[in-house]
């Protein structure tokens, strides 16, 4: 197996930043979605058993917060129903 080389990924994050740029996107925000989705999901799984009581939320919530909501139900009701 080959060592893990650190300039290769500098490089691979440089070429992504400029396809993204390209396109109006931003690398930084590529990473914190998926660092958040990545989250999320896992989150899901480890408190697939356990009981929650709802979220009572004091102010609205953001759209992101509110499709992170969803995504982690939906995670949640697809694992009881394995």
């Amino acid at each position: 197996m080959r060592e893990h080389s650190i300039s290769i990924d500098v490089a691979i994050i440089l070429m992504l930043d400029s396809l993204l740029k390209k396109r109006g996107g931003d690398v930084r925000q590529l990473f914190v979605d998926h660092v958040l989705r990545c989250a999320t999901e896992q989150e899901a799984m480890e408190s697939q058993n356990e009981e929650v009581a709802p979220f009572v939320a004091t102010k609205s919530l953001t759209s992101k917060q509110k499709a992170a909501k969803r995504k982690v139900a939906a995670a949640a009701k697809r694992s009881s129903k394995k």
